[in-house]
Parts: C-alpha cells; structure tokens; sequence
C-alpha cells in the first residue's frame, strides 16, 4: 500500500509541474540511469575480455584476437641507401624518423643530412609519424637541458616550431640514458613541459629494459606523462660485461651467469611497477650482435652488429642456443629470425601489450618484413 501511495503522490506532483519543470526532471532521470548502466553496457576494460569462443574445453585461451601495433624507425643517414620509396605501404602503424638533438648551447641540432621534409613524404603514406629526439650518441646534453627551467623551456620552444614547421605527429624522447638517481625528476619535468607546450602531439620515451632501483621506483611518475614507452629489448649484455650472450633472449635458460631475458625483466622493471601494458611497445632488434667467442656465455673482450640483410647464413653453421646463433670459426653470431621474431609477437600479445617495435628498416632489406606482416596479427595459436 505504502508503495501504490509514493506512486500515486509522484504523478499527482509531476502533473502539477510546468512543462519546463517536467522536461528538466525527465532529461534528469534519462543522465541518471545512463549513467549507473553505460559501464554494464560497455565495460571500460572491454579490450581484455576474451570472448567464450576464444577459449578451449580445457579453460586455457586458445587465441586472442587483440591486434598488435607495428612500429619502425627510419634513421635520417639512410635516406639515400633506403629511400621512402622502398617502405612497404600500408605495413606500419607509426614511423619513428630518427635522429634530431640538443647541443650544450640548449640550441635544437638538426643535422645537415636530415631530409625533415622527408615527414610530409612519410604522411602520405602514414597518418602517425613522430621525430625522434636524441638517440645513443647524440644525449649528453639532455642532463644540461632538463635541469634548468630556462633551458627546458628554450629547447621545448625550438622542438615546437620545428614539429609544426614540419607536420610531426608526436615526439620521442630517446634519452639515453638518465642516471636515475640525479635525473629521473628532471626527465618528468621535461615530459611534462613538452607535454603541455604541445598537448596535441603523442609523446614517447624510448627506456632500457633494465633500470637501476631507483628507475624502477620511478617508472611509474615517469610512463604518466606519456602515451607510451618503447622498451628497448635488445643488447641485454653486450662486451661491457666481459662474456659473450644471447642479444635479445626472451627467456632464460640454465646456462645464463644472471637471469637478463625480456619476459624477466620487463615483469620486474614494467609490469610489476604498475605501468599500464597498453602503454608498452616491445623493441626488437634487426640485426645480429657477433662476439668473438666459441658460444654464448664464454668470456670474452669484444662484440660488433651486424644488420641482418649482411648475415653471413652462407658462410657460417646455424645452431641453436634456445635462440638462433651462427657459428663462423672461432665467433659466433646471435641473431633474430622469423620463428625467435615470432615468439616475442606471441608474448607481446599474451602480455596484451600495445606493440612491437623494430630497430629499423634497412636492416632487414624488405627481406623480414612483408613475412612480419603476414604473421604478426595472426591468431595465437596453443603451445
């Protein structure tokens, strides 16, 4: 009765309302149950349902139909050798072109080799492409830049007016590498000042795999003020260390002095700090690392890369050491092939990451990547 009554008080009052009133309280009911049902409806985290059809009688995901993202960089110093007419059309997500960087003056360097209208070339084909900033041999003066307010801000103007000059869709920082302990709040006020100066733009870090304990601390602060990181999954242990590895081991094996696979270390240094998956791009090498030693994990004093297109297959024995090596007299090569390649597609899907990305077109001469292309969104299939 109690209820009949409520009812029956709710509709004398709502006829007693003007017509604006009753329209205001209708539109409010409407925002209300949309409100508390949209989630029901569409769940936020509707990209990692897996589907019944997905999985097997067993329980266990027998594919997944998550689409990996395809990124390449394309190096300014192989525009002659490798011209943009040689990128496979319609293959890429996202081109990486590489490298512009800060000089000691806070000035924006552009090399005098840099074809920047080599972007508006790349659009054509591409809606995405980001300037990458930095690189291996051009960041020692990031630290310069980043810890100064009116250095940042000089370098962020002239990082500006050249991506709008030239149609850049994102920018990537390729610092490598901040020391964590002194820089690691310098490289987020950095992010941040790019970010708000360019808010339009996709900003990215390229980051090594293997951070110091502060990195990690700080991993978290850092992936915030960016879309994404490209997590450099390459050169785990190289001559620095005095003995011979597997460059790019996605998981470990007994023989390893330490365990430094990708599964490991991105679970320790990415994944366990609460960085998004979504927000992880998984870099791969294309190109081989060759020491001067017998096999793998033997001491030695030196190692040199080697592009894969120049891979000696016909001079040299191919073995396996879990991961594919080539064996030329008293060196060894490890390198990636199509099954090792396709292996770390397989964990980047498991993992749901964003994508993989490759270390860089030329290097494989067109040979790897229309067979990548074929493959790298192909169901998973059991294991």
């Amino acid at each position: 009765m109690k209820i009949k009554k409520i009812y029956t008080d709710i509709i004398l009052n709502f006829k007693k309302m003007s017509v604006l009133n009753r329209t205001l309280l209708l539109i409010t009911a409407v925002l209300l149950i949309s409100y508390f049902t949209f989630d029901w409806i569409f769940p936020k985290d509707q990209a990692k349902i897996i589907p019944l059809s997905y999985i097997n009688s067993t329980g266990t995901v027998s594919s997944i139909k998550k689409k990996l993202e395809y990124y390449w960089y394309y190096p300014y110093w192989k525009h002659a050798e490798f011209a943009p007419s040689k990128i496979p059309s319609g293959y890429f997500n996202w081109i990486f072109h590489a490298f512009i960087w800060p000089d000691e003056t806070w000035k924006l360097i552009i090399p005098e080799w840099f074809d920047a209208s080599k972007a508006r070339t790349f659009l054509e084909k591409w809606k995405l492409v980001s300037i990458s900033v930095g690189g291996w041999e051009n960041s020692e003066w990031f630290k310069v830049i980043a810890e100064n307010p009116e250095s940042r801000k000089r370098f962020i103007n002239e990082l500006k007016e050249f991506v709008e000059r030239n149609w850049y869709n994102g920018v990537d920082l390729d610092w490598e590498y901040p020391v964590w302990a002194k820089q690691s709040d310098e490289f987020v006020l950095l992010a941040n000042e790019i970010r708000r100066s360019m808010p339009w733009i996709t900003l990215t870090a390229a980051l090594p795999i293997s951070l110091s304990t502060l990195g990690i601390e700080k991993i978290f602060e850092i992936q915030k003020s960016l879309d994404f990181i490209l997590v450099m999954a390459y050169d785990m242990e190289d001559w620095f260390d005095w003995y011979a590895w597997i460059n790019a081991p996605l998981y470990p094996n007994e023989k390893m002095p330490e365990d430094r696979s990708i599964a490991t270390l991105l679970e320790v240094n990415y994944l366990n700090e609460w960085v998004p998956k979504e927000k992880i791009m998984l870099w791969l090498p294309l190109y081989g690392r060759k020491y001067n030693a017998l096999s793998p994990y033997e001491n030695t004093y030196w190692s040199d890369d080697i592009e894969y297109k120049n891979l000696p297959f016909d001079l040299c024995e191919k073995k396996s050491e879990l991961w594919p090596v080539l064996i030329c007299g008293n060196s060894y090569i490890s390198y990636d092939d199509m099954n090792s390649i396709e292996e770390k597609m397989r964990f980047a899907k498991d993992k749901w990451l964003k994508g993989v990305f490759f270390w860089a077109l030329w290097q494989d001469d067109n040979k790897l990547i229309y067979k990548l292309r074929n493959k790298i969104n192909k169901p998973v299939k059991n294991r």
